[in-house]
């Protein structure tokens, strides 16, 4: 008799689950929170620019059109564009109508 005694397999033992890894997690959360920042320091830089609407000038020209003068009318015409026009007044000439107004940076056309 032999003292060789060979024990009997063992059953096969289920894989263990593993501990999870949370790598992609933190990445992805990492990305989000970098996107984030970027995007409230894009949206803060263009709040704050000092570009103030600053008042221009502004021009307004009305142009009539009349029918055809006589001779004497052209005359009348030729004596009436000759005076100076004053701020607040309406200075014509010829088809041309302007009305002139004081602004904040000087004289403009309105």
């Amino acid at each position: 008799m032999s003292t060789n005694i060979t024990p009997p397999p063992m059953p096969a033992q289920p894989p263990q689950p593993g501990k999870k890894s949370h790598t992609n997690a933190y990445i992805i959360a990492g990305a989000a929170i970098i996107a984030a920042a970027v995007v409230a320091t894009g949206v803060a830089l263009s709040g704050c620019s000092d570009d103030t609407a600053k008042p221009q000038p502004t021009v307004t020209v009305t142009e009539t059109v009349e029918p055809e003068t006589t001779v004497d009318e052209d005359t009348a015409a030729a004596t009436d564009q000759s005076t100076d026009a004053k701020i607040g007044e309406q200075a014509r000439n010829g088809g041309a109508v302007v009305n002139l107004a004081l602004s904040r940076g000087g004289v403009s056309e309105a």
